[in-house]
């Protein structure tokens, strides 16, 4: 995983192979964050300090999951995920209930999963399963939540793998902003693989999660808290994530494993 935050790129991928004999869970798990603050001027708007003006932020995240496992009598299980996603905080706002917080003016999430693993035959019928399920959802202060979902699974009697494209396309998400006010951009992107005995997964996200935030009145001015530096060689694909960034790479995280004999 790398982030860089002058050339404005993120990316993650974890990766596990695991050896018929290996009776424990192998994982790998792979984080990164980015942070930056934006103010919107007015430039030759004609705007003021004080006025609400509408912005929009257009991203795309893809990637791709993997996973394999043997059929039943043999043992495996492959599982990989993501997670992520972002939210735009407006720190000179504030919102008092039973307590005081600044507001999120937009956000947006998402995950995705798939496992694959071997199934005791007597009981089910099959000696092999694998499926894969997507999902994300975006709001603002100006538009109402939108979701997406989908799933897909197989059984069959023989071993096998299955690879799952992730994809949202081009989105966009229309946020109300205070002329003046400073804004807070965070954004975080995760992937998990874990297989024992004769499975495989990975998570490749490596290249994917770009945005870009633009005014819709002209003249208007975005001033961003850490300077751009466009990456001097464009991919089409290349992560567009402004701010500081932070890569981690964290230890192990057990995940449950779906039994032959449990409930699928």
């Amino acid at each position: 995983g790398y982030a860089d935050a002058a050339r404005s790129k993120l990316g993650v991928k974890t990766w596990v192979e695991s050896m018929p004999g290996n009776s424990y869970h192998s994982d790998a798990y792979m984080e990164t964050e980015i942070r930056n603050t934006f103010t919107v001027s007015p430039g030759t708007s004609g705007l003021a300090a004080g006025d609400t003006t509408i912005l929009n932020i257009t991203f795309r995240l893809d990637g791709t999951l993997s996973v394999s496992a043997p059929a039943w009598p043999n043992t495996g299980t492959g599982w990989a995920e993501m997670n992520g996603g972002f939210t735009i905080v407006d720190l000179d706002g504030s919102i008092c209930n039973e307590g005081c917080y600044n507001p999120e003016v937009a956000w947006f999430g998402a995950s995705a999963q798939a496992e694959a693993y071997e199934v005791n035959a007597y009981y089910w019928g099959y000696s092999y399963s694998a499926y894969w399920e997507e999902s994300w959802q975006m709001a603002s202060n100006t538009t109402a939540s939108q979701y997406h979902d989908d799933e897909h699974s197989v059984e069959q009697h023989v071993g096998g793998s299955m690879t799952h494209f992730f994809d949202t396309g081009f989105q966009t998400i229309s946020f109300e902003v205070v002329i003046g006010h400073t804004l807070r951009l965070d954004v975080d992107l995760s992937t998990f693989s874990q297989a024992n005995r004769d499975g495989r997964a990975s998570a490749d996200f490596s290249n994917t999660f770009g945005y870009g935030v633009l005014p819709t009145v002209d003249g208007m001015q975005i001033n961003w808290g850490i300077p751009l530096q466009p990456d001097p060689v464009p991919v089409p694909a290349t992560i567009l994530l402004l701010g500081t960034g932070i890569t981690g790479v964290i230890g192990a995280r057990l995940k449950r494993k779906k039994t032959a004999w449990g409930a699928v």
